[in-house]
């Protein structure tokens, strides 16, 4: 017997990478992409420290303000 997993493990550091490069890419401080996005400056720091990873809502936001696509902020692989 084998046991099929779908499960899917979002990588919360290299999210956070992401969302720092394109920071950069755009010369955007964290207090800058708070007023931009509506997001605290904290909840931004953590998302760019992998602390917390953004919901579907503020990725949306995120890659609203970016020009890109959800796929290109969120890292993830199935396990």
């Amino acid at each position: 017997d084998f046991m099929i997993t779908n499960e899917v493990i979002i990588d919360s550091i290299a999210t956070g990478q992401n969302i720092k490069k394109l920071m950069k890419l755009h010369n955007h401080s964290v207090a800058h992409l708070s007023k931009l996005s509506g997001l605290s400056p904290t909840t931004i720091t953590n998302y760019r420290s992998g602390y917390n990873v953004p919901n579907l809502h503020n990725l949306c936001v995120l890659a609203s303000i970016y020009g890109v696509q959800i796929s290109d902020i969120i890292v993830y692989r199935k396990e």
